[in-house]
């Protein structure tokens, strides 16, 4: 297996897989240290990113800031009284959030269609998706630098 091949088994394996890196070392045959070193595939290509933004989801956001809506309110409900001034400005600030996360489209799911378009092409033309891939990566690594 081509040593590009063997990056981008590691880098699926990695990302949508909960193995090891030892596991998945050995299974695409390199060391460890070229997974996880200092200088390694994981942060030379900033694979922890990727799979954080796979794994925290707007929609995960969204309904975490309106379970501490809700908790908000029924802290206050339970103990038979209005909401604080300090409450108040915790509300208007999660509602805020709320919709700054509405209006953006968030990383893991332009990270989902672009894996679902790279599986398109590959049924269409396996040549050509080596290079799409390329350009996809390009892509959603220049939207985590942004």
């Amino acid at each position: 297996m081509a040593n590009s091949d063997k990056k981008e088994l590691a880098k699926q394996l990695y990302l949508h897989t909960d193995k090891h890196l030892k596991d998945i070392a050995k299974m695409v045959k390199v060391s460890e240290k070229t997974l996880a070193g200092k200088s390694g595939w994981i942060k030379k290509f900033k694979w922890d990113q990727l799979k954080a933004a796979q794994t925290t989801t707007k929609d995960e956001l969204i309904r975490n800031t309106y379970q501490q809506l809700l908790d908000i309110h029924n802290t206050a409900k339970e103990e038979k009284r209005n909401i604080s001034s300090k409450e108040s400005d915790q509300i208007y600030k999660l509602g805020a959030f709320i919709k700054v996360l509405e209006k953006e489209i968030d990383l893991g799911v332009i990270i989902q269609v672009l894996r679902e378009f790279e599986l398109y092409v590959l049924k269409v033309d396996e040549g050509f998706v080596t290079q799409v891939n390329e350009y996809t990566t390009l892509f959603i690594h220049s939207r985590i630098d942004v």
